[in-house]
């Protein structure tokens, strides 16, 4: 059902005539005639999940199918060199025979760390399986990423509404189990960089390397000591990243740039240096596009910088949308911040803050202590300050306040009511046209959205709230 508001909140949220009337009219896009609000987004959220979830069953039957070559068969190829004052087994050439010879290479299980000095890279049809037993490691001083597919393309400069090129995508990839441990014992994106032997990319800092692919899994992998971005990818289709564990990474788990669609992130636990998982369609990211269907379920944060984010601008161009994305059953975040990535403080009039749609957040438990504490971190748990169509948010617990729209703020623990000052990044006006609130608590409603006004005039604005 739809609340009431009262008259102070409806003037301050600039609710339209008709969302305040005792018969209220559904907004234009919504259909005709008046459907029950919780059964049009949950018509569009199954449609999101189920086609999503088709493709990580597609994924996984197709690698049910495959077949690995033990790497020990090629012991003979294993390089032995010192590190530290005693000598470790390089498996680098022994791994790049196995994938040439067979397309699939197994590690199994071994109480010494399977070292590599380089990066595995994978073409199209090629697979890596691993025992949980299984280490593999990079060498001391190696500044490489891990793992990557053998084309390594992007895409930059796309005009606004085209279609992103497909191009010949490496395809078909797998890597399953093991732990992965870069070995770094501080945060530097420069240490898995790509560019200084490919200056087409530009800052591309995934442990994992992924852009250009299609039909790409990525499951029950511990990823160790990772420097900077556990996994990058973009510029690609049907990825399904699942049962992930971070120890001690000191920058993002999963960060996504666009052009990609079809991505499932499920079942992550441990500790990010960085955002436990982003989405990124702005420009001036490695590879630059809009996003399509996500599917994220399952997020356990335990410890370092436990967030999220929705990223659709950079506050200065913002061509690229981030549509259709679910974002499920998720413990221990600080905040999840659907904003501009990097504007100027003080911007106004001059930036851009990018659009998204349908956009659900469901069963999210936030971790409220932060103000009590003088944590100088953003305001609201889910902080909104981008232009989206329809935003639905449901079972969203801890916090104060739920949910902020309007310039990106940060808050300051303050001795007076309501226990913090803001402090605005940025100043650039942005909208919800359709915002759907399920499952608060009838008595929290009329403080549960904040609607902020910056210093210099930037405001945020919902045409269309509606509590069911």
């Amino acid at each position: 059902m739809k609340k009431s508001l009262c008259p102070a909140l409806a003037l301050a949220l600039n609710v339209s005539a008709h969302a305040q009337s005792q018969d209220p009219k559904p907004p234009s896009d919504l259909g005709k005639p008046p459907m029950d609000q919780a059964a049009i987004y949950g018509k569009k959220r199954t449609e999101i999940v189920q086609a999503l979830g088709a493709m990580e069953k597609r994924l996984d039957q197709q690698n049910k199918k495959l077949e690995y070559a033990p790497v020990t068969k090629y012991a003979s190829k294993v390089v032995r060199r010192q590190q530290g004052g005693r000598k470790i087994a390089i498996w680098s050439d022994a791994i790049d025979a196995a994938l040439a010879e067979t397309g699939g290479v197994f590690f199994p299980a071994s109480d010494e760390a399977y070292y590599i000095d380089r990066p595995i890279i994978l073409d199209s049809g090629m697979h890596i399986k691993a025992d949980a037993g299984a280490t593999i490691r990079l060498v001391e001083g190696a500044r490489v990423c891990m793992v990557r597919n053998r084309n390594l393309e992007v895409v930059r400069g796309l005009a606004p509404g085209a279609v992103p090129p497909s191009g010949h995508r490496d395809h078909d990839i797998s890597v399953a189990g093991g732990s992965w441990d870069h070995a770094s014992r501080k945060r530097d994106h420069e240490d898995v960089r790509e560019d200084a032997a490919n200056p087409t990319l530009f800052n591309a800092w995934g442990n994992f390397l992924f852009l250009n692919v299609k039909d790409v899994s990525l499951t029950n992998l511990r990823i160790m000591r990772s420097p900077a971005y556990a996994f990058l990818a973009g510029n690609g289709e049907n990825l399904l990243f699942r049962d992930i564990y971070y120890e001690e990474c000191f920058s993002d788990g999963v960060h996504m740039q666009g052009p990609t669609k079809n991505i499932v992130v499920k079942n992550m636990a441990g500790c990010t240096g960085d955002d436990f998982v982003t989405m990124n369609s702005y420009r001036d990211e490695v590879s630059e596009g809009p996003i399509d269907h996500v599917w994220i379920k399952g997020l356990r944060m335990e410890g370092g910088m436990r967030g999220m984010r929705l990223l659709a601008s950079n506050g200065v161009l913002a061509d690229y949308p981030l549509t259709n994305v679910v974002v499920q059953d998720v413990t221990g975040t600080r905040d999840c911040k659907i904003t501009p990535c990097g504007t100027p403080p003080g911007t106004k009039g001059g930036g851009d803050v990018g659009f998204m749609d349908w956009i659900f957040l469901e069963n999210i438990d936030f971790l409220d202590s932060w103000v009590q504490n003088g944590y100088n971190k953003w305001n609201g748990c889910i902080q909104v300050h981008t232009n989206i169509g329809h935003l639905y948010l449901k079972n969203i617990r801890g916090g104060r306040p739920n949910i902020t729209v309007g310039p990106a703020a940060y808050a300051i623990r303050a001795d007076t009511a309501p226990g913090y000052t803001l402090k605005f990044a940025s100043e650039l006006d942005c909208m919800v046209e359709n915002l759907v609130l399920e499952g608060f608590p009838k008595e929290e409603q009329d403080d549960i959205v904040e609607i902020l006004h910056g210093k210099q005039g930037g405001k945020g604005e919902i045409k269309n709230l509606i509590f069911q």
